[in-house]
């Protein structure tokens, strides 16, 4: 495939993420994801510029899942049972707003659990991966995208669709807000990479 086709393929993909409907935006997050693996993978493109082209659409979801989602903030409120003496229309406001929050919490759940899958690193001789202590650099290989750069700074997660991942070097999680800690699994943050 052509620079010029990805090219076009990264625009076209960034026009979806933008969609007012959350079924198209992942299908946007999605195209991006796999537009960042054709780069890392492409054997007859320099490595660096392959890099650097992933790195531009990991920094395009992060930057993506830490966009501000108004409704974000009233998670519990929405999250839960519809209260009791709301007139039709609240009701319907409510129902809506709820269906809103749970499809944009897909997407971003969607795209964390994609970075997930490609930052995880695995056990070199092919065991389980520890769950609990960061993993020994000697005896790992590293995801696809686990060198690069993920800013989730300032970014609010929510509760529904975050997996446990183990993310190591440079990951930046300054000003991050987790609702509910209790009701995450575990984030295993630690700083040394494999060579």
């Amino acid at each position: 495939m052509s620079h010029q086709q990805r090219h076009d393929r990264y625009t076209a993909a960034l026009a979806l993420l933008g969609s007012p409907e959350a079924i198209i935006r992942l299908g946007g997050a999605l195209a991006l994801v796999e537009l960042a693996d054709d780069w890392l993978t492409d054997e007859t493109d320099p490595q660096e510029h392959g890099r650097r082209k992933a790195q531009t659409i990991i920094t395009t979801l992060c930057a993506y899942i830490c966009s501000p989602f108004q409704l974000a903030h009233d998670y519990e409120r929405l999250m839960g049972d519809q209260p009791q003496g709301l007139t039709p229309q609240q009701a319907r406001r409510f129902r809506a707003e709820k269906t809103e929050l749970a499809a944009e919490a897909q997407v971003r759940g969607r795209i964390l659990t994609e970075i997930h899958d490609r930052v995880r690193w695995e056990p070199s001789d092919g065991g389980q991966p520890a769950t609990n202590t960061a993993p020994d650099p000697e005896k790992v290989t590293a995801g696809l995208w686990s060198h690069l750069r993920f800013d989730f700074g300032g970014c609010l997660f929510l509760p529904r669709g975050f997996h446990p991942v183990v993310l190591g070097c440079g990951r930046e999680f300054s000003g991050v807000h987790v609702p509910r800690p209790g009701a995450f699994y575990p984030l295993h943050l630690w700083g040394r990479c494999p060579v």
